[in-house]
């Protein structure tokens, strides 16, 4: 028996930050359909987990063996072969992590047709590590310590110009995000940027939904700050765009409607490769 699974990358938030009450959330981009982890399990007569798996993959098959324990009629010895690859960069901003460990969890509860949802494998991810939710490819408002859906939002197409903005540098996403305090105003900023977020999903409202990703970043670029932020920034508010960066990471882009994506994406690459040595990567999500 074999079974395989992708799980596909959230290229940073479109939001991130702390509501009045101490929730710590972040509204998710739709998922990549450039970056993903793939997971093979198999059984082949050993009984043996390769040495090349991930520490935090290893964590995330102890993590769901101590929840399958309870259903005693599941036996262990049926694992016997674990594959993990990614093509996603690790420390930048783009869940490779959560990629990984979700992936693992996933793989498993097909191979033992276990149909945990995907509100049940968040809850054993974040027994690992603060979690994306990579299972939903839509824009969903989510707890990630917590491995919880807080919010979901209406369907809203968008493409995006992402690109690394430090190729040698790295953020440790649980170190990083135990610093990161908020104040009480950006806390209630934050709640009004929700609100108004989900009022722009809503009624397709593009004008609004950019200046809450604009919002959002330029608060949390002044705790991580980005190279080049203002540059991009100004870039994005003279062309009617969005801005979205990796909130724990390197990465940031661009956000545009499709007719926007159209009329300028060449003049923004261009734009981009002037000001940075670095890969841009395109997507219509």
């Amino acid at each position: 028996m074999s079974v395989n699974t992708k799980v596909y990358a959230k290229p940073g938030e479109l939001i991130q930050g702390m509501l009045p009450d101490g929730t710590r959330f972040l509204v998710s981009n739709k998922s990549s359909q450039l970056f993903y982890t793939s997971t093979t399990i198999s059984s082949d007569g050993k009984n043996a987990v390769p040495d090349s798996l991930k520490p935090k993959t290893c964590q995330a098959i102890h993590v769901f063996y101590d929840y399958l324990s309870k259903d005693t009629y599941i036996s262990k010895e049926q694992i016997v072969h674990i594959q993990q690859s990614s093509n996603i960069p690790q420390g930048k901003g783009l869940s490779s992590s959560s990629a990984d460990i979700l992936g693992v969890l996933s793989a498993l509860n097909l191979f033992y047709q276990t149909n945990y949802t995907a509100e049940i494998l968040y809850q054993l991810a974040v027994q690992v590590d603060p979690t994306d939710p990579c299972l939903h490819e839509g824009n969903i408002v989510f707890d990630s310590s917590q491995g919880a859906v807080m919010k979901s939002l209406n369907e809203l197409p968008y493409c995006i110009l992402y690109f690394d903005t430090d190729f040698d540098s790295t953020v440790d996403t649980i170190s990083f995000g135990r610093s990161v305090h908020y104040s009480e105003v950006q806390m209630q900023k934050y709640e009004e940027i929700i609100q108004n977020l989900q009022r722009a999903f809503k009624n397709q409202d593009y004008t609004l939904f950019y200046e809450c990703t604009q919002l959002s970043a330029q608060i949390n670029n002044q705790i991580l700050p980005k190279t080049g932020f203002d540059l991009l920034n100004e870039f994005a508010q003279t062309h009617n765009c969005g801005i979205f960066i990796a909130h724990s990471g390197t990465y940031m882009g661009l956000i545009m409607d499709l007719v926007i994506f159209q009329q300028i994406h060449k003049k923004a690459i261009a734009w981009i490769k002037k000001h940075w040595n670095t890969t841009i990567y395109s997507e219509y999500l």
